[in-house]
């Protein structure tokens, strides 16, 4: 790999747990691994935020990077930035990194959605490129965003397929679920204890992993939920684990469920699909492209009848599960790793970048 100097600018601590971080690290630590001068700059929220004295902030911090450096600003910080981003634009190639639009976040007010959808507008306008994660999501930024097609790239993340050692495949008796997403009412975890809830008269046990500490009112609530249908016993929340603790969670599972409203990609998915597992999920943004034919079942975000019929469906028949895993494993030998996508990643900053330094002669 060609090295090539830029700076990642992450909306916060870049060991944060969430898919948007890892995959940020992941190409980031890639690229320094095979040679790239790579820096990190990291930006004290919170975030999303569009408060003037939070952006000011971050604007300081960005500054002191040498100037005609290329900025790969993720989209979490630089949609609250709105037009303020200006005064960088000058100076540095501004790329954004959108996983997904902030303004398509569950539980935002009208008034919240429009404010977001204004501001990230304003903010991509002062970019040289974008980076998308998806095709889903570069198609909304160039149909709503104002974003040309022509300057924006689509990089999905990397995967790494597990070894069909790794996973011994136990179709027949009680399926263990798992569910890995962080606990924010877009995953959709309340929708997915009501639809268990309704299926106690099967023998299934459900693993909830994800960080619990970004929406702690919300966590609580998925806890409280969790006791009120009377599964305490059969749906275990853990919180966030480190990776390898996940890996583990994956090897031992066997179905992956997630009722996410929304997906910008969704890595979990993907995570899914490399351990070979039948997938449950929803049809929100990214995540049809994500989940290959025949590895799952998809049914509408919120509709929590349709996600208990596929659970049903799923829990109840061991053949269909061991066709869904067959599917999962041929579909991940088809996957790019994470190497591959940091160089199609760095190939777009420079390409980015050289048209910003052109323009400017």
């Amino acid at each position: 790999m060609t090295a090539s100097a830029f700076t990642f600018v992450f909306p916060g601590d870049p060991a944060t747990a969430t898919g948007g971080f890892i995959y940020d690290r992941r190409i980031r630590d890639c690229l320094i691994t095979n040679g790239a001068d790579i820096g990190t700059l990291v930006l004290e929220g919170p975030f999303p935020s569009s408060d003037k004295g939070v952006t000011e902030r971050c604007i300081a911090v960005m500054s002191v990077t040498e100037p005609d450096t290329p900025l790969v600003i993720d989209g979490l910080a630089l949609g609250g930035f709105g037009d303020q981003i200006a005064v960088l634009s000058g100076n540095y190639p501004l790329i954004g990194l959108v996983h997904h639009p902030l303004s398509l976040e569950t539980g935002l007010t009208a008034a919240e959605a429009r404010q977001f959808s204004e501001t990230e507008r304003k903010a991509l306008a002062h970019c040289c490129g974008v980076i998308a994660t998806s095709e889903t999501t570069h198609d909304t930024l160039v149909a709503t965003f104002g974003v040309s097609a022509n300057d924006c790239v689509v990089v999905p993340p990397g995967l790494e397929p597990l070894t069909l050692d790794e996973r011994d495949v136990e179709v027949q008796g009680a399926p263990r679920l798992l569910s890995v997403g962080t606990l924010i009412p877009r995953k959709g975890h309340l929708d997915l204890i009501k639809a268990l809830a309704q299926l106690k008269q099967f023998d299934w046990q459900l693993d909830v992993v994800g960080d619990d500490t970004l929406n702690p009112q919300h966590a609580r609530r998925v806890r409280e939920m969790v006791a009120d249908a009377g599964l305490e016993a059969r749906i275990t929340v853990h919180g966030k684990r480190p990776q390898d603790e996940l890996r583990r969670f994956y090897y031992d599972a066997d179905v992956f469920v997630l009722a996410a409203h929304y997906e910008g990609y969704g890595m979990a998915f993907a995570e899914a699909v490399a351990a070979g597992l039948p997938i449950i999920g929803t049809t929100g943004g990214a995540i049809p492209q994500t989940v290959p034919d025949g590895c799952g079942i998809l049914v509408e975000p919120g509709d929590v009848d349709g996600l208990r019929r596929a659970l049903e469906t799923v829990i109840s028949s061991p053949d269909l599960r061991a066709s869904m895993t067959a599917a999962s494993r041929a579909a991940a030998a088809q996957f790019k790793d994470w190497p591959d996508r940091a160089v199609a990643f760095a190939d777009a900053v420079t390409k980015f970048a050289a048209r910003w330094r052109e323009a400017r002669k």
